[in-house]
């Protein structure tokens, strides 16, 4: 599932991250534990794509194993509703079936190069997601005590713990394969963390 091989980095000349190595298999569950400022959530956001390591490889198997990141922090946007923030995870499907219409429009007129193609297929795959995604947000919604509060209420007016469960929802309308989740438990309340 994921392996993970000598990964070192640095900030300036602090060492963060020296010769880590493990493997993932699935199934596993792994905590990672350290002090402040251990490097925890730099080799998390090495995993997710975020931080390029300074030397190292990791490689999910299979390779298109998707992972689904949960942050330390609360990363919203001033305005941003749940059904905004939602969309990020699910796609916005008019949006998308716009893109794909245009597109359309430009191969039928005789436009062809790789990358308009390529875009399409993108753009199909990510609406299988969307609708896919869809479909489970009821349920996931249900499960984290959110699917009673307006979709176009702000998040800026949610409690922390409900912003958390929010975050925690949208990594998983992704159905992801790999759960990279740091520190989940941060505002949670019990009944929350034992469902954790």
């Amino acid at each position: 599932m994921l392996t993970v091989n000598q990964i070192n980095k640095s900030y300036g000349i602090t060492p963060v991250l020296q010769n880590i190595s493990f493997t993932i298999n699935p199934g596993d569950r792994c905590g990672l534990i350290g002090i402040n400022g251990s490097g925890k959530s730099t080799l998390l956001r090495i995993l997710n794509g975020q931080v390029k390591a300074d030397s190292g490889t990791f490689r999910y198997s299979p390779s298109d194993l998707l992972d689904g990141y949960l942050p330390q922090g609360a990363d919203f946007d001033n305005l941003e509703t749940i059904q905004s923030f939602l969309d990020r995870y699910c796609g916005n499907q008019e949006t998308l079936a716009l893109e794909l219409e245009q597109l359309s429009a430009r191969i039928t007129l005789g436009e062809r190069n790789i990358a308009l193609q390529t875009r399409f297929d993108e753009i199909l795959a990510l609406m299988e997601i969307s609708r896919e995604c869809v479909n489970r947000k009821d349920s996931v919604l249900a499960a984290f005590s959110l699917d009673l509060i307006p979709q176009d209420t702000p998040v800026s007016h949610l409690s922390g713990g409900q912003k958390t469960r929010l975050m925690l929802a949208g990594v998983l309308l992704t159905a992801p394969g790999l759960l990279l989740l740091d520190e989940p438990t941060n505002h949670l309340d019990i009944a929350m963390l034992n469902w954790l």
